[in-house]
């Protein structure tokens, strides 16, 4: 399966490279479509940098996390479950299963509709004293 990440920069790569084409365009064979093309193409370039994807995973379309992640003491990432409701959340193995699964602070298994991983926090080192 294709990560957004990776139909993000196809994407990008995509419209630089028609840009690019627009600027190799000789005057001799310009026509007002090249100009407007490089136009659309920079406009959909700067729109993608100004509303970026959601961080947000749909467990429906099979995007999961790529390894097991967390425990019950630092949940690494926060859900929103089928019956609506939000925790944080850590990802392993099923006990006895082949599964993984999100389970909350208790241990329990959630039924899980969307995820996103919760950003760290600087290191003391990284934060500047003001």
């Amino acid at each position: 399966m294709t990560t957004q990440k990776e139909i993000d920069e196809a994407f990008i790569a995509t419209l630089e490279s028609i840009i690019g084409v627009c600027d190799k365009t000789t005057s001799g064979n310009v026509s007002h479509n090249v100009a407007t093309i490089k136009g659309k193409c920079r406009n959909m370039l700067q729109f993608y940098k100004e509303f970026p994807v959601s961080p947000w995973h749909s467990v429906a379309d099979g995007d999961l996390p790529k390894e097991p992640k967390g425990d019950y003491i630092d949940p690494p990432f926060f859900v929103k479950c089928k019956n609506g409701t939000t925790t944080s959340a850590y990802y392993e193995l099923e006990e006895d299963e082949e599964d993984y699964c999100f389970y909350d602070d208790c241990g329990c298994v959630l039924d899980v509709e969307f995820w996103m991983e919760i950003p760290q926090l600087p290191k003391e080192s990284e934060v500047k004293d003001e």
